[in-house]
């Protein structure tokens, strides 16, 4: 479970920005872009209501990115799921004080039910208490640049209990996270070439923060943050049950709640 401190957070932000000031040029955000969506996180905790961001996914850079966003905009900071490979001594303690809750990386095995059932349980909760969420619908990072086929078993999790009426409604925004260099560019060579990936450890991120030390200034150009207007979940399940009912008789039925394909199909349009 996550157990944000706005210590760490401060703390974090503070190295955030020392990070993005040595590496790279700059952030570019669409102005206009960062004030909608903190109109839409106030108006969100106005109806007791989570603000779920759905962002690209490139590189571990991502998991800082928004939250450096939401801290700089004096906004509460997104729970994060992330996936249990970063769960490591140290890291993950500071990355769980700074919103991220820790997730397999597969749902299988024989207790693939159970865990599902108590992922969905928390999800559901942290919905409930009105927590804003960002989880990375790919599930892991692009190596190729290229979007990768959504997985859609967190979004379900997030649409259920608004199917079920548990939960009165989210508002989902899209973020697309680029970057005029990916820092892994060369770790994401070697695998594509066919070098197996390395397990990320204490050791690899140590090495990799001296390394980054000794760079000079700039080195990635750019990050280019695009945020989408946020919509109401509940609004477009509405909206998208009524499309299917009145494509064809044989939708007329149509009903994510109760049918697990009517679901599928729900999620991915959405």
């Amino acid at each position: 479970a996550t157990a944000m401190s706005p210590r760490r957070a401060h703390m974090t932000a503070s190295l955030a920005s020392f990070m993005f000031h040595r590496l790279y040029s700059g952030i570019i955000f669409e102005r206009d872009q960062l004030a909608s969506l903190s109109k839409l996180c106030a108006r969100a905790r106005e109806e007791g209501r989570s603000v779920v961001l759905l962002p690209s996914h490139k590189s571990h850079i991502d998991y800082i990115v928004m939250q450096w966003v939401f801290f700089h905009l004096g906004l509460g900071a997104p729970a994060i799921g992330a996936g249990d490979n970063l769960n490591m001594p140290i890291l993950g303690g500071m990355l769980r004080g700074n919103g991220a809750f820790f997730i397999r990386r597969s749902f299988g095995g024989p207790d693939s039910e159970l865990y599902s059932a108590v992922v969905a349980a928390y999800l559901e909760g942290l919905l409930r208490r009105g927590a804003n969420l960002e989880f990375f619908p790919e599930g892991g990072r692009s190596r190729s640049g290229k979007l990768l086929q959504p997985k859609i078993g967190l979004l379900g999790m997030i649409v259920d209990p608004i199917l079920s009426g548990s939960v009165d409604d989210a508002y989902i925004v899209p973020v697309s996270i680029y970057y005029d260099r990916v820092m892994e560019t060369k770790t994401y060579v070697n695998e594509l070439l066919g070098t197996k990936k390395r397990k990320e450890s204490l050791l690899s991120v140590l090495e990799q923060g001296k390394h980054l030390l000794a760079m000079r200034r700039s080195r990635y150009g750019n990050i280019h943050v695009r945020i989408a207007p946020g919509f109401s979940a509940k609004s477009y399940v509405q909206k998208h049950v009524a499309l299917q009912q009145q494509s064809s008789r044989a939708r007329a039925n149509f009903d994510p709640g109760s049918s697990a394909s009517d679901k599928a199909v729900l999620l991915k349009a959405l």
